[in-house]
């Protein structure tokens, strides 16, 4: 998945956050690039690198149709129970 400033992210232990910043930061040694994520609803920010992200199932938002296809199956399942 590629990141950009300003983009909206889904961090399974944080929930949704926006990548403020992509930066190089040293790291364990060695230098690494990284996103900056603010998290409003903990008020923190999280450091995480780039290829580190995908292991950590981070992704962007679901759209608004895929939220609603969501529902329609979930209702359907409801009522098949």
């Amino acid at each position: 998945m590629q990141f950009a400033v300003g983009q909206h992210i889904v961090h399974p232990k944080y929930g949704l956050g926006i990548v403020n910043r992509i930066e190089t930061a040293d790291l364990l040694g060695g230098k690494s690039r990284c996103l900056k994520i603010h998290f409003p609803r903990h008020n923190t920010h999280l450091l995480v690198p780039v290829e580190k992200a995908a292991e950590l199932n981070m992704r962007a938002p679901l759209e608004t149709s895929e939220v609603k296809e969501v529902l329609r199956t979930l209702k359907r399942r409801a009522r098949a129970l």
